[in-house]
């Protein structure tokens, strides 16, 4: 959508390339002040603008100038923040007069040690002795190629300087001392947090990295525009995979169908024009069990079809069996190919069955799932996944309604499917609280739900599965234990080597504040800012996405 007529604009554009020439993969975000007013023009902004790299490692973006007459606050600058695949993260302020309505970011970035990017602090002479008497400093660990030996380098990283030295042997310590990290308000991350997530994702281009967000309506998506693009992990997964390959569309959870959304008709009305919930025919009706990725399943008991948008190179079917017997067999087809038959295992306790297909053609694909209502039996539809061989795969598991004990729901194998054996992760996103602070959960009861979650996690494999716990902003919920939670998670955080990241008192501890920078949706509109309790618009989602984002490109 064009910015409003009466805003001035400024057109910046730029490119990233690596030494050789090859084009650097990332994205740029441009952070104004949180709100900006335009009286004249009766429009108020809100939230930052991020662009992608393309192909040549370039980017155009039209830009509110930082100078319209009339706006409000005046004298403002942009947050520049660079983040781009394998290269350090950078943060810098420009401004955009209106006088230039072109700009090429190289000409204004900072690029000298006189602007802060690279500086060099050499002290006073001294006695004549060996080479290295000077004091570096950059952000990010040194390299081998910097200094001399007898050197020392402080990686000035905001919020964690790190002093390095001496230099010896050509070679740096591989560790540095902490110079007093200052976290950011509602962000805890543990030192040398991320390493098996990032070695993941730094290799996506020869093989996967997978993150899987476990939650409830928030994470699910509600009440954005677009449930796969507008989401916190929707906008996490468009960001990943541009900067480092795209792995595919993930878990495709039937909790994204009209069964479970129905009692939000506006809501279903959207997400069904732009296709983000799974096109239904016959009758589908929420199980309430809760078993196998994302934890949803619905049934039907005569002629049904269920049709699924996913993208990906090999894709997986899950069906529940084994509860509310008898179950009944169903057939899928593909782009319009013939229907494939898929019998039912005849199974006496409840599991989650899965039929994979490989081999398909990169790109969009059309799956149908059809039963055909067999006397007396039922299909139990969980949901269809699709990656690709390489590439970061994002799964979104979030259900709506679901409390910490769901994930956790003995002889289901729940979380064995949520980062365990069933279906690994390189990193887990755990963000699940709100609903059990709403119905009065105990802290005790939510705190040894999240351990026998995390536990289950940590124990597949070699624990070779990053955490990150996100609590979400309460909104409204007043007279809950969840800002006990939110004690209770910093302790949690620090016993399993997991990051935290709270947006509570990130959001001053106020409803009010996030209502006024239009963060809070509305089912009756979704994407809009409303006054919805506790879930976010597009912004507010978005927001999310870039507390999140550095993090995981960092």
């Amino acid at each position: 959508m064009a910015i409003p007529a009466g805003i001035a604009t400024v057109v910046v554009t730029g490119r990233y390339i690596r030494p050789d020439g090859s084009p650097l993969t990332g994205t740029v975000t441009f952070e104004p002040p949180p709100r900006l007013t335009f009286p004249d023009a009766d429009t108020i902004s809100a939230g930052a603008a991020t662009v992608a790299l393309d192909g040549d490692g370039a980017f155009l973006v039209t830009l509110i100038a930082t100078d319209v007459p009339g706006m409000q606050p005046e004298d403002w600058t942009y947050t520049v923040t660079e983040r781009m695949a394998r290269a350090p993260e950078r943060t810098y302020h420009v401004a955009l007069p209106s006088a230039t309505p072109a700009v090429d970011l190289a000409d204004i970035a900072p690029a000298d040690p006189a602007h802060g990017d690279y500086v060099l602090i050499t002290g006073p002479a001294g006695a004549d002795g060996e080479d290295g008497t000077q004091l570096l400093s950059a952000s990010g660990a040194p390299t081998n190629g910097q200094g001399a030996d007898g050197d020392f380098y402080v990686d000035t990283t905001p919020g964690d300087p790190t002093l390095y030295g001496p230099k010896a042997g050509g070679t740096w310590p591989t560790a540095g001392i902490s110079l007093g990290r200052q976290p950011d308000r509602g962000v805890y991350v543990p030192r040398g947090w991320g390493e098996h997530w990032r070695a993941k994702r730094d290799a996506a281009a020869a093989g996967k990295a997978k993150i899987i967000f476990m939650g409830d309506s928030v994470t699910k998506g509600y009440y954005v525009s677009n449930l796969v693009t507008k989401s916190y992990p929707g906008v996490i997964r468009t960001a990943l995979q541009t900067a480092y390959g795209d792995g595919g569309s993930g878990l495709y959870s039937v909790n994204r169908s009209a069964a479970i959304v129905g009692a939000k008709p506006e809501a279903v009305a959207a997400w069904s024009a732009n296709g983000s919930i799974i096109a239904t025919t016959g009758t589908w009706t929420d199980t309430d069990l809760y078993y196998g990725p994302g934890i949803s399943s619905i049934y039907a008991t005569a002629a049904a079809t269920a049709t699924f948008s996913v993208r990906g190179t090999t894709l997986k079917i899950y069906t529940l069996a084994g509860v509310n017997t008898p179950n009944a067999g169903y057939t899928y087809s593909i782009d319009g190919g013939a229907p494939v038959a898929v019998p039912d295992p005849g199974l006496s306790s409840g599991s989650t069955r899965t039929t994979t297909v490989t081999g398909l053609s990169a790109g969009n694909h059309t799956v149908v799932i059809s039963y055909n209502g067999s006397a007396g039996a039922r299909l139990q539809l969980i949901g269809v996944s699709a990656e690709n061989s390489t590439g970061v795969v994002v799964d979104n598991a979030g259900r709506s309604g679901v409390r910490s004990d769901h994930y956790a729901v003995s002889g289901t194998g729940n979380t064995l499917w949520h980062g365990g054996s069933l279906n690994p992760a390189d990193l887990v996103v755990y963000s699940l609280g709100l609903n059990d602070a709403n119905q009065s959960v105990a802290l005790d009861t939510w705190a040894n739900n999240t351990y026998q979650i995390l536990n289950t996690i940590k124990g597949a494999g070699n624990g070779a599965t990053d955490l990150l716990i996100l609590l979400q902003h309460r909104g409204s919920f007043a007279s809950t234990p969840y800002s006990q939670y939110g004690a209770r998670a910093r302790g949690i955080a620090e016993e399993y080597g997991a990051a935290l990241i709270n947006l509570w008192p990130m959001g001053r501890n106020n409803y009010t504040y996030w209502s006024e920078l239009g963060y809070w949706g509305t089912a009756t509109n979704p994407g809009a800012a409303g006054a919805d309790t506790v879930h976010p618009s597009d912004a507010g989602h978005q927001y999310i996405a870039d507390q999140v984002l550095p993090l995981l490109m960092s």
